[in-house]
């Protein structure tokens, strides 16, 4: 009986790494799309209303995210 459940507890605890590692694979991929799409929309701006505009919208969108970023590092 001790043996099932040793087992069992076993195939738990590759279940959930397994979750992990899939979770971990995924916020990186969502990462990186929201990377390139703040960098297609800074691009566009910059082109159409110059650097300064860019770097002061730039400054704006990263001092919003501060809080999620870290409220997303907690989890």
């Amino acid at each position: 009986m001790e043996d099932l459940e040793e087992k069992f507890e076993e195939l738990v605890k590759k279940a959930q790494e397994e979750a992990n590692r899939k979770a971990k694979i995924t916020s990186n991929i969502f990462l990186v799309i929201k990377m390139l799409l703040q960098v297609i929309g800074l691009s566009i701006i910059y082109f159409k209303l110059g650097g300064w505009v860019t770097f002061g919208l730039f400054i704006f969108i990263n001092g919003m995210n501060i809080p999620n970023t870290r409220n997303e590092n907690k989890k």
